[in-house]
């Protein structure tokens, strides 16, 4: 797949690491919002957030099955990586926008800047590192939930390494790296709303993800359940390619 589709995922990545590089150092949220940079700022935030966690529940739920009949398999997995990748730009970006901005509460003056700056980056690299290591052994099939997207199941399961360790490393250890942002930015309210990620994402997993894994993969594990144990993230890219 990504040999087929090499310049596709070239270009999202390049872009949002564009983007992203741009938000963080070049966009001062402040004078672009104007006067009123703290409601919208907010209200940045609470759109972003909401496309993503509840957006990713309603796309899998409701508009999956209806998209599937109309547009076929094929052309549902490119647009739900499109869309996907939107979700997750527009969310970073509106928590990166939300960290810079938000600083009513003051951060512990026990903890200087140069300690929290190397303390957030910490947790930041230590987030991708994570989330990177998950991504090489599920593969790209499992990352943009392929098997869900097509009710496809992949071959088999990875319960090694990495996964022997964290059952979900990609929506638990993973995410310190929104933690970091919050940290290096000193936004107690951005610390706040990373619990708030934390809980969100793990809802979905619980109610969404981990009944789909159920459903689909519990027969292949010829009656070990344990194998399943309810997260799709063990189940790296399978010899199934549709596009």
């Amino acid at each position: 797949y990504l040999r087929h589709h090499a310049l596709y995922y070239f270009s999202w990545v390049a872009t949002i690491i564009v983007a992203e590089v741009i938000l963080n150092n070049l966009v001062d949220w402040k004078v672009l919002l104007g006067s009123d940079w703290l409601p919208g700022t907010i209200l940045l935030l609470l759109a972003t957030s909401t496309f993503y966690y509840a957006g990713l529940p309603f796309w899998f739920v409701v508009a999956k099955e209806p998209l599937t009949r109309r547009l076929g398999k094929a052309k549902l997995i490119m647009i739900s990586e499109v869309l996907f990748s939107i979700m997750w730009f527009t969310n970073a970006a509106g928590f990166r926008a939300f960290c810079q901005s938000v600083r009513l509460v003051a951060f512990p003056e026990a903890i200087p800047d140069v300690a929290s700056t190397r303390v957030g980056l910490v947790l930041v690299l230590i987030g991708f590192f994570f989330k990177v290591w998950a991504c090489s052994l599920t593969g790209f099939n499992s990352y943009f939930w392929r098997d869900m997207v097509t009710n496809i199941p992949n071959s088999h399961f990875v319960e090694s390494s990495l996964y022997s360790l964290f059952s979900h490393p990609t929506y638990t250890v993973g995410y310190i790296q929104a933690l970091g942002y919050a940290v290096v930015y000193r936004s107690v309210e951005g610390c706040i709303a990373y619990l708030c990620f934390q809980v969100s994402i793990l809802m979905f997993v619980y109610f969404v993800e981990a009944p789909f894994v159920d459903h689909t993969y519990k027969q292949q594990t010829t009656g070990k359940s344990s194998e399943v144990e309810g997260t799709r993230e063990k189940i790296p890219a399978g010899a199934t390619d549709v596009v």
